[in-house]
């Protein structure tokens, strides 16, 4: 997977893709970067970023077609996540420009029952439609973490940040909770079983609020958040324990 002549093509962005995540799990941070970084050139080099991508290097299956915006939509999912992992103020797929139509709910792809596909435009217009349409688990996670590019972007100003950027960051999150449809309002499906997408969607949600406001927070601090990724490390001086109080 080293190799500079690697095929340049969809199947070896899944592979690349699939194996920093792979790396990035054992802690090979770095290196799972680096693969990501080669996987997302070979992304934009093929124009997957495109709608037209799917549907012509599909040859008319439509479960392939449906796989090949799954893997764009994935690595902006996993793009997004290691560049939050690493405080960073931005990730790079946030900025580009892509009009691929969002995937279909987990069911309907392992099933090969694959419907006419949503666009973000729709999405992004819903409240506005007189028809209401269905959205996927999986589109809700997209959601989440173009949320989070944003917050990223705020987050990295730290202490001199206006409260207006804030409050705007913050209203992102609030919007995406109360637009959240029925059926997405609890990661337990009907049958019992844990809507996957959805559940990574809720958690990334709860972790992007902590990404944006505790590093303003008043509660006391511990030593114990050193050890954790999900906000920016406090500075020695900073990092205080809660006081007992007497009774």
């Amino acid at each position: 997977m080293s190799r500079q002549d690697l095929p340049l093509n969809g199947f070896t962005v899944q592979a690349l893709l699939l194996l920093a995540i792979s790396i990035h799990c054992n802690n090979g941070f770095e290196l799972a970067r680096s693969l990501l970084d080669k996987t997302t050139s070979i992304a934009l080099e093929i124009g997957m970023q495109f709608k037209y991508f799917a549907i012509t290097h599909s040859n008319g299956d439509y479960v392939l077609e449906e796989s090949w915006r799954r893997t764009w939509w994935g690595l902006y999912v996993v793009d997004g996540i290691f560049q939050a992992i690493q405080r960073s103020n931005y990730f790079a797929l946030w900025v580009v420009q892509a009009d691929v139509d969002l995937p279909c709910e987990e069911s309907q792809y392992s099933s090969e029952n694959i419907p006419e596909p949503h666009s973000m435009f729709q999405y992004n217009e819903r409240e506005f439609s007189e028809n209401e349409a269905s959205y996927s688990s999986f589109t809700y996670l997209i959601d989440i973490v173009r949320i989070l590019g944003s917050v990223m972007a705020v987050a990295g100003e730290g202490g001199n940040l206006s409260d207006s950027l804030v409050d705007d960051a913050d209203g992102c999150l609030v919007n995406w909770e109360l637009h959240l449809q029925e059926n997405k309002k609890d990661v337990l499906r009907s049958d019992g079983e844990i809507d996957e997408p959805l559940f990574h969607a809720h958690m990334l949600f709860n972790v992007t609020k902590v990404f944006l406001h505790r590093q303003r927070s008043r509660l006391a601090h511990s030593p114990a958040e050193n050890l954790t990724k999900c906000a920016p490390t406090l500075p020695s001086s900073e990092v205080l324990l809660p006081q007992r109080k007497s009774y």
